[in-house]
């Protein structure tokens, strides 16, 4: 179980800024869903790479120093200036904290020189309580009863749906953003090659070990395999979700030719 810790205090950049935030919590997973994470910065003043965080806190975060659990995270990339994504949802794993009553904080952090700062935050207003339930166990030789204490939890109502992610340029911009991925662990490298042809009632290929993920993989990422441009990469960025594979012959530039060469190299 996670133990309180100390954090970073808030940086008074208020260029970028969260929008339209909830959560919902299920078993060992929480859904993170955010209106818009901005940069409001100059044109061309490219971020560094962000997390979104959430954290469990003894009282409403209000700016500086803070001592709390961090329940879930991840790292989103880089966004340039004027430019902002929309619609996100992250499905995380959910570090639950120790008994008592938590307020939960929602954070958008940036790293730089001195590691990640926290650039802006969202209050949740309902409470986050995690009790203690009491399990009674009789021992039948000399009947005595003892007292065990299993974890059980209660959450807040969240609000907000699930819509995928589409990343939009904000008013008087020219240019689509470019958000440039980044995770904690690089992905190993692809090396396409053409798939042989599938005879009818064949099984579907084995994805290839480095498989392309076009549901988590930037537009390069994307773009890397081959036959695929950088337009239609683009394309599938902004078609995502996709619940199965064949539903990439629904994006344009995406044809029954095309996928039948790219199919080994991606996953969902």
């Amino acid at each position: 179980m996670n133990q309180p810790q100390s954090q970073f205090e808030l940086q008074n950049q208020p260029q970028l800024t969260l929008n339209g935030c909830a959560y919902r919590i299920a078993g060992d997973r929480v859904v993170v869903t955010i209106g818009a994470i901005s940069n409001q910065r100059d044109f061309g003043d490219l971020s560094g790479t962000l997390s979104v965080e959430l954290w469990a806190l003894r009282q409403p975060y209000q700016g500086g120093f803070f001592e709390g659990v961090a329940l879930a995270g991840t790292q989103i990339g880089e966004i340039s200036g004027q430019h902002y994504i929309s619609d996100c949802c992250y499905d995380l794993n959910f570090q639950e904290p120790p008994a008592g009553t938590w307020y939960l904080a929602l954070m958008v952090r940036e790293w730089t020189d001195a590691g990640f700062v926290t650039r802006d935050y969202v209050n949740f207003a309902v409470p986050y309580v995690v009790t203690w339930a009491p399990t009674v166990i009789q021992a039948e030789p000399a009947k005595v009863i003892s007292v065990h204490f299993a974890e059980t939890e209660t959450t807040g109502k969240t609000r907000g749906a699930e819509p995928k992610a589409i990343t939009k340029a904000l008013p008087k911009a020219d240019t689509k953003a470019e958000i440039k991925a980044e995770t904690t662990t690089a992905k190993p490298s692809v090396q396409a090659s053409k798939a042989p042809a599938q005879p009818r009632k064949a099984k579907a290929p084995t994805q290839a070990v480095g498989a392309v993920s076009i549901n988590d993989a930037s537009v390069d990422e994307i773009a890397s395999i081959k036959g695929v441009s950088r337009k239609v990469a683009a394309k599938i960025v902004e078609s995502r979700p996709f619940e199965t594979l064949e539903q990439l012959l629904k994006v344009r530039g995406v044809g029954e030719k095309l996928f039948k060469r790219i199919r080994s190299h991606v996953t969902l």
